[in-house]
């Protein structure tokens, strides 16, 4: 699974490796397959406040078959994350 940044504040890179599973799925079989994305792997660093931050707003989940934009409304400091999952 790879993590893209949709406008953001700060360079980022394009796209960033946050999740990976091989499996063997036989020929017209559908298998649902889960990823967790923590806040540390969607944080970008933020020089102004020398620290990493994960920024509020739009990021891409793409995998090889399918693609979702996420969009982050709110984050805490106790590491929380509020998304919505726009497919």
């Amino acid at each position: 699974m790879y993590l893209s940044w949709v406008d953001p504040a700060v360079p980022v890179p394009r796209w960033t490796l946050v999740g990976f599973q091989r499996l063997t799925v036989p020929l017209d079989i559908q298998q649902q397959v889960s990823f967790t994305v923590t806040a540390r792997q969607m944080a970008v660093w933020i020089s102004d406040a020398a620290a990493f931050s994960v920024e509020t707003g739009m990021h891409q989940m793409s995998s090889v078959l399918r693609s979702y934009v996420v969009h982050i409304l709110a984050k805490h400091d106790d590491g929380d994350i509020f998304c919505i999952n726009n497919k």
